[in-house]
């Protein structure tokens, strides 16, 4: 102790002083009190033993990328035989992937509104796609993510493709998020123009595609440069940037558009080509919220909303070892794919990473749904549901640790039901490894040949396929009695649940009425600006790397879409809540404590030396050769 070197603790603030994030840095502190201060003084271990609960209180940042087509075998972290995803396993491999992963729908609206509510078709009445016809979407009476998070402090944004309504109330700015920049549909009812002339520059449809930026057109038909990663990352960048100043936890929704544009030009874009777009949009993402210093406090779940489609042929996604044979082989043309419920059109990826929480490099074959991401999200960010309505959805946090997953929990799922396309009824269930279909549908496959049974066709005796043995689903088990029984009365105990009174339940509007196609409000619905223009924000001081002037008119808003005045683009600011202002102080607070704890500690330690020095005298430590040499002289040797 006679030559004191600096502790490392007080290097560690000295380093981390001058961090983006409070909260990355009492990460970091952490850490560092984990791996190199090991040897200090038993006060200031006490004091630090204490960040992992405090760290515990913050309401971690949360980002959702969704895919649309992705299958199960597009990613590495599934398929070893494809290296189109590099950044996509890369953050999968830090966190927990998930192998038996569902969607509760068979298409992007009904996906969506189960991860939104966390509550099944019976009780949204999602169960088709609302297109641009669609005079109303989700329906109001449904709460979302962001609605609960808004009311816990967050600022909440979508980026990319609604699928959930587009008429005045059902945008996303109007339910629950606070900025929105993307399209209400994908291209199937619009269409969008290539930056150079081509024959698919001219739009055939009835209206062009929209571009929104939060509820006003500011693009019709949109232009693609306007729906590149580089367009959505400058709007992302400028929405993590204003909570990050604002210091609000944030939510925020990717659903890019790459995996929605159909052909711009005449090069035709492979599933390759889409899926490195999709991937490198994860890259930028995860450089960003290195950046800002955020990448241990923000939780980041990676998924699709949809499975592959098989009518796009080999710009169709790939369904992995999930090849449905038994619909092809039994009805001729048609594709066990996206809009059914066979493995191949509900099974997607689903990864999660959670620094210090989720353990990484680690995989799960527990089933899970994409009706539990709305519970899991509560209990990160301690909130309380409503009692008023049912959520068919469990929290996975105790998947997150090797301690809790070894373990059979009572949240443990065991059985999952799936709901068809168009209906609320119940065409398959999975219990255990087996999956039994009551009804099956296949849809046109790639030769675009469709057949008299592409419809929904029920079967007699339901069909039954051991998912561990036969992932291709080509062997028929139903001549097993006694499974027959277990799945009998596992319907029946699904039946009883949906069928239940008392509880809220809501009804989707699917009229549809021209009057419902999005316009500008220009002539012809024609509303092209070169660039979306930004104003306002903590980031004017970087105008010239997010925006792009334009001396065009501003669009109008489609709620009104006459004699409005022109819209403000991209002007949203957000008021910190007091509670993270009440924050603020109290990471000073914590270093301070910690600060005095180490003063005092490091005071009394040498004073005590002191005194026993003055009291009893003090000695050096004899080296060995001395001490020997005092025995050989003593009279008592």
């Amino acid at each position: 102790m006679g030559n004191m070197e600096p502790s490392p603790f007080i290097i560690s603030i000295y380093t981390l002083w001058g961090d983006d994030s409070s909260a990355g840095l009492l990460v970091k502190l952490y850490s560092c009190h984990v791996v190199l201060c090991s040897n200090m003084p038993l006060p200031i271990l006490l004091v630090l033993s204490i960040l992992p609960a405090y760290l515990a209180t913050i309401p971690p940042n949360i980002i959702i990328t969704l895919g649309h087509g992705v299958g199960y075998g597009d990613i590495g972290a599934n398929n070893p035989y494809t290296t189109a995803t590099l950044n996509i396993d890369d953050l999968i491999e830090r966190g927990l992937n998930y192998k038996d992963f569902y969607l509760s729908g068979t298409n992007p609206s009904a996906s969506m509104a189960a991860l939104l509510t966390g509550r099944a078709a019976p009780w949204t009445g999602v169960t088709k796609w609302f297109g641009g016809y669609s005079i109303a979407g989700l329906p109001l009476t449904e709460l979302t993510i962001a609605d609960y998070l808004k009311q816990a402090g967050y600022t909440t944004g979508y980026f990319g493709v609604w699928d959930l309504g587009h008429t005045e109330g059902y945008l996303p700015t109007n339910r629950g998020f606070d900025y929105f920049y993307g399209a209400p549909y994908t291209r199937d009812d619009g269409c969008v123009i290539a930056d150079t002339p081509s024959k698919d520059s001219v739009c055939n449809k009835d209206r062009g595609l929209p571009l929104f930026e939060n509820d006003v057109v500011v693009q019709q038909p949109a232009r693609f440069a306007n729906f590149t990663n580089d367009a959505v990352m400058r709007k992302i960048r400028r929405f993590v940037g204003d909570a990050f100043m604002a210091k609000q936890p944030f939510f925020l929704i990717v659903s890019p558009f790459a995996v929605n544009l159909p052909k711009i030009s005449d090069a035709i874009p492979t599933h390759e080509m889409v899926l490195g777009d999709l991937d490198s949009l994860v890259g930028k993402t995860e450089d960003l919220l290195v950046s800002h210093g955020l990448e241990y406090t923000t939780v980041r779940m990676f998924s699709s909303k949809r499975g592959p489609i098989a009518s796009m042929c080999d710009r169709s996604g790939n369904v992995g070892p999930f090849l449905g044979l038994w619909q092809p082989t039994n009805y001729k043309g048609t594709a066990p794919t996206a809009g059914t419920t066979w493995e191949g059109g509900v099974r997607v990826p689903f990864g999660i990473v959670y620094p210090g929480v989720v353990d990484p490099k680690t995989t799960t074959d527990r089933l899970t749904s994409v009706l539990d991401i709305l519970p899991t999200i509560a209990t990160l960010a301690n909130l309380t549901l409503p009692s008023d309505r049912l959520f068919d959805g469990r929290s996975i946090s105790e998947d997150w640790s090797s301690e809790k997953r070894n373990f059979t929990h009572s949240s443990t799922r065991d059985s999952l039901a799936f709901f068809g396309d168009g209906t609320t009824r119940i065409t398959a269930i999975r219990k255990f490894n087996d999956k039994v279909y009551w009804r099956t549908s296949g849809v046109k496959g790639c030769n675009n040949v469709t057949s008299p049974d592409l419809g929904e066709v029920e079967h007699q005796y339901p069909l039954a396929f051991d998912l561990l043995g036969d992932k291709a689903e080509f062997n028929n088990l139903t001549y097993n009695y006694f499974k027959l029984r277990l799945y009998e009365e596992c319907l029946i105990a699904f039946n009883r649940y949906y069928n239940r009174s008392g509880v809220l339940r809501s009804v989707a509007d699917y009229s549809e009425s021209e009057s419902a196609l999005v316009c500008c409000g220009r002539e012809n619905c024609e509303c092209s600006p070169d660039s979306v223009p930004h104003k306002g924000g903590v980031l004017d001081s970087l105008q010239m790397l997010f925006a792009v002037p334009s001396n065009q008119p501003a669009a109008l808003s489609s709620k009104q879409q006459t004699n409005i005045p022109p819209a403000d683009f991209g002007k949203f600011h957000y008021e910190p809540v007091d509670t993270d202002r009440k924050l603020i102080p109290l990471y000073g607070m914590v270093f301070m404590v910690v600060g005095v704890v180490c003063v005092v500690g490091f005071t009394g330690y040498h004073g005590y030396r002191r005194v026993v020095r003055r009291r009893y005298g003090y000695q050096p430590p004899m080296k060995e050769e001395e001490e020997q040499s005092q025995l050989l002289e003593s009279p008592w040797s």
